[in-house]
């Protein structure tokens, strides 16, 4: 069982003393000081005659404590589905995987049983748990999250088996029950190589770790976590009732990599299995006991977990069409009541004095039914099942209560009957329930499992509220709206694993967000779009609600920020954190409390004022926004920072935030106990796919993890940062306690880490885009500035910058492919890198389309890199000073840069890339590979290397002349210029190398039949036959320069002397036949 006290012999009292096992270590002094708090507790001691042996866990000291911690919480890696997962020793060592299953859900375990241990009682049903016979000391108990408390009102013990059923005062809306195995006890039914290939379980006693060499050291919970772990096969006794298995070796391999021993605190806990068949996990059994080798379960088996939902039901009410509505009668004074139809009548038990557990659930059958409230009825416990289409309504405003509405799958329940303030309607079930209710509805909805349609009516004074609040909880059900005015949006609140809100072609606005988790979902489905505002805003005094606990002696959970009271002394404290030790040993624990003092009133105002402090901090919202919406987000009171860390799917919609800022981020993976961090390693992606985001005099952050897709309109002095180390945390996450932001900073360590944007940004009138990490898309620009860090850039859409900068920093890599269109100047800095090429096929890899890009300039920092390349044309004149910069022109590659546009011919000349531009840069390389250069203006480079390539100098109005220290040109064409007395110049001052090389002139008039003008100029001794005269073809014939060789003292010219022209009879047959 779960051991409520360890006994321990204090040497000052000569007695033994009882010390909580979730208590941390109490020495008998410390006991002496504390003696006479706990006699004057309010709070009862309870008998030490009622304390039983108990169980917990020992696991292996070789692996990492917390992989076991995530294990049972399905968190880290161990997310329910997760398939194939490896586990590692201290020392990074693989020990093996869990792969024979994918990984259990264990969320039907309790997080909490009050004072007891987490995780020793187990959902089966949507109202009824199972536990050990002898797990006795606690009725409340929570799921999903501990804010979600249940109590238990009614015991099943099985007369000769260790094991029991409770049922509790409500049905559970957070978690899903675990599935029971339909094999139950059969001899030898979960032993290896059989039906079920793995077994897990989970608990929340005592826990101690054990070396190879067999020492034991324990772990101090301080109020009890949960962990879980492999068992082996197991082998059954008792007939089938009992199985075990040697856990007690945790090192043998049989046991699993994540082996553990239970031996005190855990009683109760579930054991799981993998049905191979049934292809599930499956509840197996309930920890019942130990031995010196190993451990011992009880069977769950169907019939004995039935048997409690089935005593607790009244007789099936079937409804019989055409004879009228079922007319129920309550007796709220003996907690009795009939509903009667025709001469036929079924009797019902309701809640009787303070007993809920007197209150039995109703079956409802037969199709099309109705009933009729003559009288409120409160049915305790009790819950409505409806296994087909139901109407029911209360004759004059009756009222109901009870532990729930069940709408079997198939079925339609129209609700007609208010609740009661104070109380909550619990549904559950695969089916819809349809709210139609008149009036103002005061009481709350939890909703687990299915669909709620929220249409209440107006009353004759037009009021209208379908519930006072509704919690969408287990990731499962569909919670849709009417209109805007059924419930006031402040009031919903997303629980453990969350839901859908369907705002079904409404608009709403909220001024706060309760958001427990991913699972957290506001979407549209309609055809008609919606709108939310996001009107967030600090809270009001007026708006909170203090209640005041009482410190429980024997320690407890609760909730950081609330306050409670020590009865012994009259102090208020406010609680620090999630949990606090026993025996009032940590008051003076600044961590865990706060004194604030004995007057009642200053306390609670100073709750407060901490609260509306925390919620002036950062917003942050960890769900999901989807469907067919806008979403507006105004100037927020406060900080005005909201971080999206969940995910937006609005393809077709758009967000709009005015001033402040706004963060769309990855999320820290939740690790069980810790505090996710902005520092932490481990974080998941978060997709945001949206039509547009508007930005007005607003700041933008995608940081780590966050991919976007969907365009961005920043304007009135916008900054729009892509790939942004600013991120916020929650240190309640993960815990379901309300957010309280944490501002960080978080760069990504991988390149899966990186954020990613893919889409258009518009930036007008002073606005600044920063790309530092993975972006794929257009820019268009005006009157504002673009920096580029990344180096995995790439504009697959035009850049358009009109009065607007684009520079590239230091390393950046930007790959333009449809083109950059500039009024301006282009900044590539040191180690830069930009990349201008074709449009590529989507069909045909390797095809590209030709594409323009014009700019006033590119400036060329140390070490920067230009290339055009693969039917890329530049327009601009390049500079890159004294910088050793490189310009590369072409590709070598012959499989890519491939063409079928009919530009190739007309734009590019049949080359791969152009050029159009000086180049400036006497410390700088140009390396040309099947490329044009037209050089309209002088141009000077340390060295040019040509293959295949084409060089044009000056633009037929001036000449111009190219410098080089070296060149090598192979297979090349060099066009030139003359008037007959002048000619663009190519001069080479080091050296000259290459081969094939042939230089074309157009004469700009008259050739004359005797010139003498320099066109190149070599170092003296360069190798005449590299350049050889070209024919082309002017007018009707086929002219030929005359170029000869002359040798000075320093330098080897190449000078043209005249020219050879014969008629083209081609040429000349076209003219006359036109």
């Amino acid at each position: 069982m779960n051991k409520i006290y360890s006994l321990k012999y204090c040497h000052i009292t000569k007695s033994l003393i009882a010390v909580s096992e979730l208590a941390r270590r109490v020495t008998c002094k410390s006991y002496r000081r504390l003696s006479r708090r706990i006699i004057r507790s309010s709070v009862a001691v309870l008998s030490l005659s009622s304390i039983w042996p108990a169980l917990a866990a020992t696991v292996s000291a070789e692996i990492p404590y917390q992989i076991f911690r995530d294990f049972a919480e399905n968190k880290g890696q161990f997310t329910p589905g997760a398939t194939n997962i490896a586990i590692y020793d201290k020392q990074g060592n693989l020990v093996g995987k869990l792969d024979k299953a994918p990984m259990a859900d264990f969320s039907s375990a309790t997080i909490t049983t009050g004072n007891l241990p987490p995780g020793n009682h187990t959902l089966y049903s949507p109202q009824y748990v199972v536990t050990a016979k002898h797990v006795n000391g606690s009725d409340t108990m929570s799921f999903g999250y501990a804010r979600n408390t249940y109590t238990a009102v009614g015991t099943n013990n099985n007369s000769g088996l260790d094991i029991k059923t409770r049922r509790l005062s409500k049905l559970v809306t957070e978690v899903a029950p675990a599935e029971v195995s339909d094999v139950g006890a059969v001899s030898g039914a979960y032993q290896a190589e059989g039906r079920f290939t793995a077994f897990y379980r989970l608990g929340g006693g005592q826990q101690f770790i054990k070396d190879k060499n067999g020492n034991l050291t324990q772990i101090y919970t301080n109020g009890g976590f949960l962990v879980g772990g492999t068992v082996g096969a197991l082998n059954s006794y008792n007939n089938g009732q009992m199985i075990t298995t040697p856990s007690a070796n945790i090192f043998n391999p049989s046991q699993g990599p994540l082996a553990n021993y239970l031996i005190m605190g855990d009683s109760g806990s579930p054991l799981f299995a993998y049905d191979s068949w049934e292809k599930k996990w499956v509840l197996i059994g309930v920890t019942s006991s130990m031995t010196s080798s190993g451990n011992n379960w009880v069977v769950t088996t169907q019939d004995f977990l039935g048997q409690q939902p089935q005593n607790d039901f009244d007789k099936t009410i079937t409804y019989t069409s055409g004879t009228g509505a079922l007319q129920w009668k309550y007796d709220a004074a003996n907690g009795t009541g009939t509903l009667t139809q025709g001469n036929t009548s079924w009797d019902m038990h309701g809640k009787k004095g303070n007993d809920l557990n007197a209150g039995k659930n109703l079956l409802f059958t037969g199709n099309k039914g109705e009933v009729v409230l003559l009288d409120s009825v409160n049915q305790g416990a009790g819950y409505l099942q409806f296994a087909g289409d139901y109407r029911v309504s209360a004759l004059n405003g009756q009222t109901w209560m009870g532990g729930g509405i069940i709408t079997d799958k198939g079925s339609h329940v129209l609700w007609q009957v208010n609740g009661v303030a104070g109380d909550n309607l619990h549904k559950t079930g695969e089916g819809t329930l349809a709210v139609n209710g008149t009036g103002v509805n005061e009481g709350g909805l939890k909703v687990g499992e299915g669909t709620v349609i929220l249409n209440q009516q107006a009353d004759a004074d037009g009021k209208v509220q379908a519930f006072s609040s509704v919690d969408i909880a287990s990731g499962r059900p569909t919670v849709v709206l009417s209109d805007a005015q059924q419930v006031n949006p402040d009031n919903i609140s997303w629980g453990y694993r969350g839901g859908r809100l369907d705002l079904n072609g409404n608009n709403l606005t909220f001024t706060k967000l309760q958001a427990a988790d991913y699972g957290a979902i506001i979407t549209n489905n309609s055809e008609k779009k919606s709108t939310i505002t996001l009107d967030l805003q600090t809270l009001k005094a007026s708006d909170i609600n203090v209640p005041v606990n009482t410190i429980n002696f024997l320690g407890g959970k609760g909730t950081p920020g609330d306050l409670y009271l020590d009865g012994s002394t009259g102090q208020y404290y406010i609680l620090k954190a999630n949990s606090y030790s026993p025996f009032f040993s940590d008051l003076s624990n600044s961590s865990v409390w706060q004194n604030v003092g004995k007057d009642r009133n200053k306390a609670i105002d100073t709750v407060k004022q901490q609260k509306i402090e925390a919620s002036s901090q950062p917003y942050m919202y960890h769900g999901q926004l989807n469907g067919n919406m806008d979403v507006s987000i105004p100037k927020l009171s406060g900080k005005d920072v909201l971080a999206l860390d969940g995910s937006v799917n609005l393809p077709e919609g758009s967000i709009t935030k005015k001033s402040g800022t706004l963060i769309f981020q990855g999320h820290p993976v939740i690790h069980a106990g810790m505090t996710t961090s902005a520092s932490q390693s481990d974080w998941e992606t978060r997709q945001f796919t949206l039509g547009k985001l508007r930005l007005d005099a607003a700041t933008f952050h995608l940081s780590r993890n966050g991919q976007m897709q969907g365009d961005i309109n920043a304007a009135n002095g916008s900054t729009v940062i892509l790939g942004s180390d600013r991120v916020f945390t929650d240190k309640n996450d993960g815990t379901g306690n309300a957010v309280s932001s944490v501002e960080g900073s978080a760069t990504a360590t991988t390149a899966g880490d990186q954020s990613d944007y893919s889409g258009n940004v518009t930036l007008e009138n002073k606005s600044f885009l920063q790309i530092r990490e993975k972006f794929t898309g257009g820019i268009e620009a005006y009157d504002s500035s673009v920096s580029v860090t990344s180096q995995n850039a790439v504009f697959d859409r035009v850049g358009t910058f009109v009065n607007s900068s684009l520079s590239l920093e230091k390393g950046a890599k930007l790959t333009a492919q449809s083109g950059i269109f500039s009024t301006g100047s282009v900044d590539v800095k040191e180690n830069a890198s930009l990349t201008l090429t074709g449009r590529p096929s989507v069909e045909k890899l390797g095809y590209y389309s030709p594409v323009i890009s014009t700019t006033e300039g590119i400036h060329l920092g140390e070490k920067a890199g230009l290339s055009v390349k693969n039917m890329g044309y530049l327009s601009s004149d390049i500079n890159a000073g004294n910088t050793a910069a490189t310009i590369n022109l072409g590709d070598s590659d012959t499989a890519a840069g491939k063409t079928d546009s009919p530009l190739f011919s007309s734009v590019m000349k049949g080359y791969n890339a152009a050029l159009r531009g000086s180049i400036t840069g006497a410390q700088s390389a140009v390396n040309m590979n099947n490329a044009l250069w037209h050089s309209s203006g002088n141009s000077v480079t340390r060295s040019l290397k040509a293959t295949g390539s084409r060089i044009e100098l000056g633009d037929g109005k001036n000449f111009a002349t190219l410098q080089v220290k070296e060149l090598t040109a192979d297979n090349s064409v060099l066009l030139m210029h003359t008037n007959n007395s002048q000619a663009d110049q190519l001069n080479i001052t080091d050296k000259l190398s290459g081969s094939n090389n042939t230089v074309l002139v157009d004469f700009l008039n008259k050739p004359a039949s005797e010139t003498n003008v320099t066109l190149i100029t070599a170092p003296k001794g360069s190798d005449e036959k590299i350049f050889k005269a070209g024919m082309q073809l002017i007018g009707f014939s086929n002219v030929t320069p005359v170029i000869n060789t002359e040798e000075t003292d320093t330098t080897t010219k190449w000078v043209l002397t005249g020219y050879q022209a014969v008629s083209d009879a081609g040429a000349s047959k076209t003219a006359t036949d036109f």
